[in-house]
């Protein structure tokens, strides 16, 4: 071979190795841009998985939390923004929260809210929207006089807690389950600052009107439960003679479906059993009092009153034989017997019986020697001879004796209405 052909030979082979070496490095240009791009996609999918990570793994806050929160931090503002330097005090007038958070719910059933993490990328419709309205305040010349916390309290109370504060009370009645006249609300709200002279609304309980069920037919402990749930109570309670069963509602006032305030009391009549009313005419006061307990009724109103008996009870009211409810109280009435003193005064004043010739003396000789105490002791001496009484109390003439018992008839009666 010529030395021509070795060097057109050899040019040859530069051509083709520099077009391989063309080619090989076009090749190595794509392939590093790809793996460029495979990078990126790796780098893109490693940030998306740790976003991921970070939503699942996101702090979970009860709302009450984040409500108590927001309220710190409300706070805390608030008070950065009051200086004693500047004229003007700044404070929160309005804050609105338009909050787009994850919403879950775990094991329990309980509501949290998803926060997300300081600097975590998410999505711009998930964002929070925190919007402030500040507004200026002038330093007031005089000092601010603090609301007190009035609900709860009564209304006369609570006006003049705020008369001897400085401020004004108004009143305004809202309908409320609370007692009547309580405290259910005010404005402005406990502990703010004011003027003096501020009006503070107060809103007194009003109490609501209800219908009163139907108690008749009940008993009572049902009864009481029945009003007790309609907030109503139990007023006067009244015992009457029945034939139902005891302690069943005979009748009511108001009557059923009325309408009233809540807390009103309603009176009831109940059923009882009927007790007949003893006799304790002419015992002992003690005797007569453990007869009326015996028969399951109570002492009442115990009297004295002048007569020519001695320690008995001549009159009783309810009288006997009348049948009323048990525990039912009886009054009574007990003789004291006339004294001598008494007794002169009393026949000095009544011509019928010294015109007769009686005396003061024959009278109260009588009532000891025969021993006249009640009625039946009075009957006995009225029916002893004539002869007897005159020859026992030494009396001139049996016309005395004879008037003697006529006076002694009627005289109980008039020394009980005579006026010593």
């Amino acid at each position: 071979m010529s030395q021509q052909d070795e060097i057109a030979k050899l040019k040859k082979e530069i051509a083709r190795l520099k077009t391989e070496n063309y080619s090989l490095l076009k090749t190595n240009e794509l392939l590093s841009k790809e793996t460029e791009n495979l990078n990126q996609i790796k780098e893109d999918l490693q940030k998306e998985n740790a976003a991921l990570k970070k939503q699942v793994n996101r702090p979970k806050l009860k709302p009450e939390d984040l409500m108590a929160n927001l309220r710190n931090a409300m706070l805390h503002l608030e008070a950065g923004l009051k200086s004693e330097k500047n004229r003007v005090d700044y404070t929160l007038s309005k804050f609105d929260l338009n909050l787009k958070t994850s919403l879950q719910t775990d094991e329990k059933g309980e509501l949290f809210l998803q926060i997300p993490f300081l600097g975590e990328d998410v999505p711009a419709e998930n964002l929070s929207n925190l919007k402030l309205a500040i507004s200026s305040i002038p330093k007031p010349s005089i000092p601010l006089i603090t609301v007190p916390n009035l609900i709860g309290t009564m209304k006369d109370a609570s006006i003049n807690i705020l008369d001897k504060l400085g401020l004004k009370a108004s009143v305004v009645e809202e309908a409320s389950q609370s007692p009547k006249n309580m405290i259910i609300g005010q404005d402005p709200e406990p502990y703010d600052e004011v003027p003096a002279e501020t009006t503070v609304v107060l809103k007194v309980a009003r109490p609501i009107e209800i219908h009163v069920p139907n108690l008749i037919g009940m008993e009572l402990s049902a009864a009481k439960k029945a009003l007790q749930s309609n907030a109503l109570i139990i007023g006067k309670l009244e015992q009457k003679v029945s034939d139902a069963e005891p302690g069943i509602i005979l009748s009511q006032n108001p009557k059923p479906d009325t309408l009233v305030k809540t807390g009103s009391a309603i009176d009831v009549v109940v059923a009882a059993a009927g007790v007949e009313i003893p006799n304790i005419i002419g015992r002992s006061e003690k005797k007569a009092s453990a007869i009326l307990i015996e028969h399951d009724l109570e002492v009442g109103k115990v009297t004295q009153r002048l007569s020519i008996f001695k320690g008995i009870v001549i009159e009783q009211s309810p009288a006997a034989g009348e049948v009323r409810v048990p525990h039912t109280q009886v009054d009574f009435v007990v003789a004291k017997r006339i004294s001598m003193r008494q007794l002169k005064r009393f026949v000095q004043t009544s011509p019928e019986i010294t015109k007769q010739g009686v005396t003061a003396e024959m009278i109260m000789a009588a009532l000891d020697t025969f021993a006249i105490e009640d009625k039946g002791s009075l009957k006995s001496f009225v029916n002893t001879n004539d002869k007897t009484i005159k020859d026992k109390l030494k009396l001139p003439s049996l016309k005395l004796a004879r008037a003697l018992k006529a006076i002694l008839q009627k005289i109980d009666k008039k020394i009980s209405n005579y006026k010593l």
